[in-house]
């Protein structure tokens, strides 16, 4: 897991870079020697922003909605199988179940407006 967090935040750096060699300006340098601390300092700024809940929402439904969809999302990807004996769920109603997870993933996109 660390190193893929590792090689998406060089990915998300090198784009950086690129598009702004494209676009005739400086990329990212301001942090660490040539940029290379950005997505470091990237990644503290999204930690430390606030999360703003309506007044009238739920509390804990607004928080809890991106976890549902998150489980919503890795049930549907349980039935699918990605090798011969590469399943994690091996039922016989895949499909019926892959498409009821799927529609059960829209409430969760409904709770995080309530």
């Amino acid at each position: 897991m660390t190193s893929f967090g590792g090689l998406f935040a060089l990915a998300t750096l090198l784009e950086r870079k690129m598009l702004g060699r494209i676009q005739n300006r400086y990329g990212p340098n301001r942090v660490g020697p040539g940029g290379l601390l950005q997505p470091v300092a990237d990644g503290i700024k999204m930690l430390t922003k606030e999360d703003i809940v309506p007044k009238n929402a739920d509390h804990l439904i607004h928080f809890l909605a991106p976890l549902g969809l998150l489980v919503s999302a890795m049930l549907g990807l349980s039935v699918i199988p990605f090798g011969h004996r590469l399943i994690a769920l091996d039922i016989e109603t895949g499909i019926l179940f892959f498409f009821a997870v799927g529609a059960a993933s829209e409430l969760a996109i409904f709770m995080a407006g309530w």
